[in-house]
This record gives C-alpha cells, sequence and structure tokens, in this order.
C-alpha cells in the first residue's frame, strides 16, 4: 500500500500542476509511517535515492548532477484523468537484493508518464506483441494498395474462370458414353468421335440434327418399331430381341431419342483387323428425317467418291453440292449424273457407305457434308407409308489407302468367262465409233451405215489392218423404240449390211431400251400380257406411260415382273440368232427422271434407280453387253463399260473429265467411258472446234475408251495429218 502511494506521488510531482491542486491531493491522503526497511526496499526498486527525493509540499527536485530545479504541479484534471487510464499495474521484473548493497541513482531514470507505457511484463506474450505492434509503425505507399488490388482483382477472375470451366466441363461429360472401346458418343451435343486403331481421331459427326433441344436418349426397352416403318437392324431371330442393348453389349449398342429416333449401332470386325461401325437411324416421328453432318476443312480431311456429279468438283469438297436425292439424272433437274454409287471417301482413313434401301439426299458446303434419310413424292414415293430409315456403316483405319484397298472386293473376277476376258482386252485398245443418225435428221439405214462407213475409212483403205474397232448404232436402227427387230425397209437385206460391216474391220454394237414406244406393235403386246409398269391408283391393265430421248410416249418394262424378263430375254435371243449372234448389245437405260412419274412396280424398289441394275442383270444373262449409260449401285459385270452422261461440246465440260472419271475409279467403276471425243455439237452438222476436238481426243488416249460420234476424217486433209501427228494413231 505504500508502494502505490509513494508511485503516484511520484506522478504528481512530474505533472505541471500548481502547488495547490498537489498540497490539496496529498491532505487527502493518509500517511501511514514506513518501516526501515520498507523504505530501503522501496527505494531500489524505485531506483530513487533518499536525497533525490523531494518532500511532500516541495516544489523542487534533485537532478542527477545534484541541482535543482523547480516543477510546477500537474494541473487537476490531468490528475483525474491519468486516474481514469486503463493502465494496469504490472510489477517489476525482480531482482536480487543483496543487504548493505547501495544502488546507484544513476543507474535508474526518473519515472514519467510515458516510461510507465512502456513498461511492460515480460510474462505477458499479448503485451509484448502488442508492444511491438504499437512501436513498428510501417508505411503502406500508395503503389503497392494498387498493385495488391490487382492481384485480388485478378485472383478472383481466375478462380471465377476456374469454377465456370469446371461447370461446363462437368456437365459436357455427363452425357458421355465411351462405345466399343474407339467411340465416343456426346449425346447431350449430339456428336460422336471414332478413333482409329492407333488411338487418333479420325471421325467426327454431327447426329440428328433435327432433335428437339434438351431432349436426352435412354437405352431401348424394345427394338421394335411401335411406330410407323422398320429399322434394318432386325433382331428377330437375335438372342438380343426385347433386351435391353446397353454400352456394356460388346458388339451392339440401341438409344433411343423419346418420340423422335432410334439410333442402333454395330461393330464389326472385317479383314485384316479393320473396324467398322454400322449406324441404323429410325425416325420414330413424322416431322423428324434423321440427317448426319461431317465437318468440311481442311483439317477434317477431303471427300472423294459418290459418282458423277454436275459440279465435278476434285475434291468433293471444293465444290457445292445442294440438297437433293441422291439419284442419278443430268444437270437440268439434279445434282448427280448418271453413274452414281453411295460410298464416300474421307482423306483422314475412313469410309462411308450408305444402304441401297435409304432414301438418301446429299448435301455439301464449305463447312459440312450431310447425308439425310428423306421421303418425296417421286424418286423415294414408296417411303411415304413407313418413317425413313438413314443406315450407313464407317469403316476407319490409319490412312486412306487402307481403308480403301480392304474394300475392294476380291470376287472382281469371279465368274468372267474368258470370252469376256478377251472382248474387254479388245475395247480397251480399239475405239467405238457411233452413227449419229439424229443429225441426220431420219432412221438408221444400210444406205446411210455405208457412208458413215466410208467416211470413217477416209479417202483410202488401209491393207495392214482391218481391225477399226465397234460400230455403235442408236435405237433408230428399229423402226419404234421397242420393237428389238430391224426396220425391214430401212435394211431390206440385213444379211449383206452385216457383210459390209464386217468387210470393213468393224464389229457392230446394237442399242437396246427398257422402253416401247405407243407406236410399237409390242406396246399392244406389252399391255395384254401386263408387263409394262402400272399407273397409281388406275384401273389395272393401265400402263404408266413417259418420255425418253426423243420419243414423246413410252411404256416402261416392269422388269421386277418375272413374266417381263422372260418376254424380254425372248425377244434378245431371237434378235441375236438373226445376227449369227455376232451382235454385241449397249445398253441405254437413261435415269431416274425417265421414269414415269406416277409408277407402280410389281415388286417396290427402294428407289427407281435399282431398276437399271436389275435390267443390265437380265439382259447380260441373255446376250453380250459392252456398255451401260449408267449405274447406281453395283457395277456392271466386265467387259461391260459405264458411260458418262454424254457432254456437250465447249471448254468447260472438256475439264471436268478428269474429276468425273477420278471419282468413278473411287467408287469401283474402272472401265468407264468419259463420251466422244470433243463432245456433242449444240447444233447437227456442225463440227466440233478443231483444238477442242484434238485436245479432246489427246486426253481420251489415256482413258479406259476412246469413242467417236464425229470421225476425224471429216476435217480437212491438212488438218486430219496433224491430227495423227499429236495422238499418233492410225486407223
Amino acid at each position: 500500500m505504500y508502494y502505490l502511494k509513494r508511485r503516484l506521488s511520484v506522478i504528481n510531482e512530474k505533472a505541471p500542476s500548481s502547488r495547490e491542486e498537489e498540497d490539496d491531493e496529498e491532505d487527502d491522503i493518509p500517511e501511514e509511517e514506513p518501516s526501515p526497511d520498507d523504505e530501503k526496499t522501496n527505494d531500489e526498486l524505485d531506483g530513487v535515492t533518499k536525497e533525490s527525493r523531494s518532500p511532500k509540499d516541495g516544489s523542487t527536485i534533485t537532478k542527477e548532477d545534484g541541482t535543482e530545479e523547480e516543477k510546477e504541479p500537474l494541473q487537476e484534471q490531468t490528475a483525474i484523468s491519468l486516474e481514469k487510464e486503463d493502465i494496469p499495474y504490472i510489477a517489476p521484473r525482480p531482482r536480487a537484493y543483496t543487504a548493505g548493497a547501495s544502488i546507484s541513482t544513476e543507474k535508474f531514470d526518473t519515472l514519467s508518464l510515458s516510461s510507465l507505457k512502456r513498461y511492460t511484463s515480460v510474462t505477458s506474450l499479448v503485451s509484448n506483441a502488442m508492444d511491438r505492434v504499437n512501436h513498428a509503425v510501417i508505411p503502406i505507399r500508395k503503389s503497392e494498395v494498387i498493385k495488391l488490388q490487382i492481384f485480388v482483382t485478378v485472383l478472383f477472375l481466375l478462380i471465377v474462370l476456374f469454377v465456370g470451366t469446371a461447370h461446363v466441363t462437368h456437365y459436357r461429360h455427363v452425357g458421355e458414353m465411351r462405345l466399343f472401346g474407339r467411340v465416343k458418343l456426346e449425346e447431350s451435343l449430339g456428336r460422336i468421335f471414332i478413333f482409329n486403331a492407333e488411338d487418333v481421331l479420325t471421325v467426327e459427326a454431327e447426329l440428328g440434327g433435327q432433335f428437339t433441344q434438351g431432349v436426352h436418349p435412354y437405352p431401348c426397352k424394345n427394338t421394335q418399331n411401335t411406330k410407323k416403318g422398320s429399322s434394318s437392324f432386325n433382331l428377330t431371330d437375335s438372342s438380343l430381341k426385347n433386351e435391353e442393348l446397353s454400352p456394356k453389349k460388346e458388339d451392339n449398342i440401341c438409344i433411343e431419342w423419346k418420340n423422335q429416333a432410334r439410333l442402333e449401332m454395330k461393330k464389326s470386325l472385317l479383314k485384316e483387323g479393320m473396324n467398322c461401325y454400322s449406324l441404323h437411324w429410325q425416325s420414330l416421328h413424322e416431322d423428324v428425317s434423321p440427317i448426319d453432318c461431317f465437318p468440311v476443312g481442311k483439317d477434317h480431311g477431303h471427300w472423294y467418291g459418290g459418282g458423277e456429279t454436275a459440279g465435278a468438283a476434285w475434291p468433293l469438297d471444293k465444290g457445292q453440292i445442294r440438297n437433293s436425292p441422291f439419284v442419278t439424272g443430268d444437270e437440268d433437274n439434279t445434282e448427280w449424273g448418271n453413274v452414281i454409287k453411295k460410298y464416300f471417301l474421307n482423306s483422314k482413313g475412313f469410309s462411308l457407305t450408305i444402304e441401297d434401301h435409304t432414301p438418301l439426299f446429299v448435301s455439301m458446303n464449305e463447312s459440312k457434308f450431310c447425308i439425310q434419310a428423306r421421303f418425296d413424292n417421286f424418286a423415294y414415293y414408296y417411303h411415304r407409308f413407313n418413317l425413313p430409315r438413314l443406315n450407313y456403316t464407317i469403316c476407319v483405319e490409319q490412312d486412306i489407302k487402307t481403308v480403301h484397298s480392304k474394300l475392294l472386293p476380291e470376287s472382281f473376277w469371279e465368274g468372267h468367262s474368258q470370252k469376256d476376258l478377251d472382248t474387254l482386252q479388245h475395247l480397251l485398245e480399239k475405239p467405238i465409233w457411233q452413227l449419229n443418225s439424229k443429225n441426220e435428221g431420219f432412221p438408221v439405214s444400210h444406205d446411210l451405215l455405208e457412208k458413215y462407213i466410208e467416211e470413217v475409212l477416209g479417202r483410202r483403205k488401209f491393207q495392214n489392218d482391218n481391225d477399226r474397232g465397234y460400230l455403235l448404232l442408236d435405237h433408230r436402227w428399229q423402226k419404234y423404240m421397242g420393237d428389238f427387230e430391224f426396220n425391214n425397209k430401212a435394211f431390206p437385206d440385213i444379211k449383206k449390211t452385216l457383210q459390209i460391216i464386217k468387210d470393213s474391220g468393224f464389229q457392230l454394237v446394237l442399242t437396246v431400251n427398257p422402253y416401247v414406244s405407243t407406236e410399237s406393235k409390242n406396246f399392244r403386246v406389252g399391255v395384254q400380257k401386263e408387263i409394262f409398269v402400272k399407273e397409281r391408283n388406275s384401273p389395272k391393265n393401265v400402263p404408266a406411260l413417259t418420255w425418253f430421248d426423243n420419243i414423246p410416249s413410252t411404256a416402261f418394262l416392269d422388269i421386277t415382273n418375272n413374266m417381263t424378263v422372260q418376254w424380254l430375254q425372248t425377244r434378245l435371243e431371237k434378235l441375236s440368232k438373226t445376227l449369227n449372234n455376232e451382235a454385241l448389245f449397249y445398253l441405254d437405260i437413261g435415269n431416274t427422271f425417265h421414269v414415269p412419274t406416277y409408277f407402280n412396280f410389281s415388286v417396290p424398289l427402294d428407289n427407281p434407280d435399282l431398276y437399271g441394275e436389275h435390267f443390265t442383270k437380265h439382259v447380260m444373262d441373255q446376250v453380250p453387253v459392252i456398255g451401260v449409260s449408267g449405274a447406281s449401285s453395283k457395277r456392271p459385270k466386265a467387259p461391260a463399260f459405264v458411260f458418262l452422261s454424254t457432254p456437250k461440246s465447249n471448254w468447260s465440260n472438256l475439264q471436268t473429265i478428269i474429276p468425273k472419271v477420278l471419282h468413278l475409279s473411287v467408287v469401283d467403276y474402272p472401265f468407264v467411258n468419259p463420251g466422244p471425243v470433243g463432245g456433242v455439237p449444240s447444233d447437227s452438222g456442225i463440227l466440233v472446234q478443231f483444238e477442242l476436238y484434238v485436245r479432246w481426243w489427246q486426253l481420251n488416249t489415256f482413258l479406259p475408251m476412246l469413242h467417236f460420234l464425229q470421225p476425224p476424217t471429216l476435217y480437212p486433209l491438212t488438218k486430219v495429218t496433224l491430227i495423227y501427228i499429236f495422238v499418233s494413231f492410225e486407223l
């Protein structure tokens, strides 16, 4: 108690207060006489000698150097505020004390208010930390504050970006399915990715472009379609019938978009380990036409195949194809020519083969190549009772050469006789000379044929070689198309005509068609025997009429009818015997747009192009055929060549020949007739421009077949001589 009183007394002495206030304060404190021991101890702890202490009522203090200084007492409000300060009492550090030792007054400073605040306890960690913080004043520059704010902002943006990316990635992979080990299906985006054996991304496609957004697929519970239409992926005889196909099945998967479409996938392993994946789309709603698209661009490979196109771009992605049915035609009514096939090849190392029964529409632009199953009122009329199906197969390999070579048929030469091979070799060596009676304005006759032979042979005859190729006559060797016999008035002595042809070194080739003119006597026979294609929604015996070439009204042979096949083969056999079985045949079957508009075959065809395949097969079973005007599915058996659409005579069409031939070679049509040298002039009787004729001839010498419509002998002798020099060709 005494010690506390002494400390307060010292503080009041140092405060700048008046003597009167100090005396009043000292009077209020009761005095207590300290013992000698207490006084000594307190003097040592306070670090003040007795000589330096001031009396209670004194106004001077003794300094260390012994001088005295007068001090003003603290004012009353200062003393009161000091008493109210929240300054806890902290005991000083204990010191060793030895009796009799003297404490120097020079070792201690006189206590003051500031020294009392700095006097902290070493036993309190909090006090020590607060003391260091209070005295450590660190100046913060404005530039450092700005840097800190920028850092926090950038950090915040990075966190937001990371969270957003994680969110998108999560929901993107929620719908991912890994199929067959090398196929990834992203159902949320409707995309499929296929990797080759080296785990390199090869195929990328967008599936089902017409699906409603937000509708997710689920595993099929029943592969039998409950709506109109059926899937070609038949599971009737399979152990998987009525089972749920899931990714756990090793080679099959089935998923369905409710009330929109069903997708069935099947993996197969072809020769030498090439992986193929069959995709079978079945529409489940009349407003859904399945469509799959493949990206186009330098990073996605180039496209080849498909057949003859109007634009003749090489590769296909260098041009554009408007969305149109994949059927044969010409540049006036479709994007495709007379020779096509549902087979495409990509330079990244995969093939695309669409099944024949698919009502296929194809389009291509600068960004994507699309295939779609959709029916219409003409080419795909039979699909009106069903829902469209898009069925195709993708085969994947390490490069385009490998995948294409593995898909080539191994049985290319199977079923060919030695006579077939000999004829093929001869066609590769000798040209075809076509008598164009259309330009003459009247049917083919013995006199016209003899005149044409003289034009071909020129002013002199060669004695060293009588084999000059083939002489092709169009359908005008008949009085009416469909007669299947020579016109008796134009050829009164057919044996004489045949002898002239043979002596001139030619072999006769006759053109036959599946069309029967309404003026032909066989039209009445056909109506009675019901061998023609019928008109839809008409009485039983009414044939469907169409047109072909310059014949305005013709009937169309129903080759799906067995009675028609028997009648046709009988007529051809009789004709061949008339010609001593020495004649060959060329089949001019036209294209899809020559089929009657409201056709009704005895056996429904998936598209009218398949008609030509059946017609060619049945004719070749009876007589030798060296050429077909078109094909859409299967390559005709050798020695038959496929003929390109007859080009018009101009420089632009000359440039389209090479791309067309190359595309046809991709789709397995190696034996191609590129058309007559110089093309077909727009006006009959006008010669093709001489330089164009020569350049065209030079090009055709490098192609499988050489075909003349205008013989080179029609040009002046000097120019004919130049032609022989340019092409090194001898008649």
